[in-house]
């Protein structure tokens, strides 16, 4: 008897569904650059910028005086803008009765911005003599009406030494400029009626800054 081999295949099986591919991931956007400071901005580099502008053209004088607004602000646990301002906002130094430590009624500048951008990172300082005093406070020597430079003015200034300022001694002026250094730390400079002039001539005039070392 003949047999017949019956081969019994199974039923080819589907192809198994697979989940669609997601979608490419698009290239990650870069972080966009925070916007620059405003003139009106309350950070520190701008406050400290619009007092440089504000108080003297005489950029010589700014490490200094920058210097020293630093110096105070950090005595009175505040910032720059705080200090400076009082709280009242930017303006001139004598705003609604208040005597504050300096002017910001100026916009900054750009000079003024990178001058103050050094200041806060510690980057500039003014020389060492200026700082082994510590906290000096500055004043500047105006012309009168005439655009002259006189007794009355000098004893203008030589009067800051006393009430009510009571800024200390004059030790220093700054080299190019008439302003001048007060410490309570400095000796008082008097002088005699009619003398002021020849008395402000022997503050020492220093450098802004040190020499620069190679």
């Amino acid at each position: 008897m003949a047999f017949t081999l019956l081969l019994l295949n199974e039923p080819p099986r589907p192809d198994t569904p697979t989940s669609p591919k997601p979608p490419p991931k698009p290239d990650p956007k870069p972080t966009p650059a925070p916007l620059p400071p405003g003139d009106t901005d309350t950070d520190d580099e701008t406050a400290l910028a619009r007092m440089l502008t504000s108080e003297t053209s005489q950029q010589q004088a700014w490490p200094v005086i920058g210097w020293m607004a630093l110096q105070t602000a950090k005595q009175h646990n505040q910032t720059v803008y705080q200090r400076l301002t009082a709280g009242q906002g930017y303006g001139p130094r004598v705003h609604n009765g208040v005597s504050r430590y300096a002017s910001t009624a100026k916009p900054p500048t750009t000079t003024a911005r990178q001058v103050a951008r050094l200041l806060l990172a510690g980057e500039l300082q003014p020389a060492a003599v200026i700082r082994a005093l510590g906290h000096s406070a500055w004043v500047e020597e105006l012309p009168d009406a005439r655009k002259q430079y006189t007794e009355a003015t000098a004893a203008t200034v030589l009067r800051v030494q006393g009430k009510p300022a009571n800024f200390g001694g004059l030790w220093a002026r700054i080299r190019g400029t008439r302003w001048y250094l007060a410490n309570p730390k400095a000796p008082v400079l008097t002088w005699q009626p009619g003398a002021a002039r020849a008395a402000l001539a022997h503050v020492p005039v220093i450098d802004p800054l040190d020499p620069a070392t190679s």
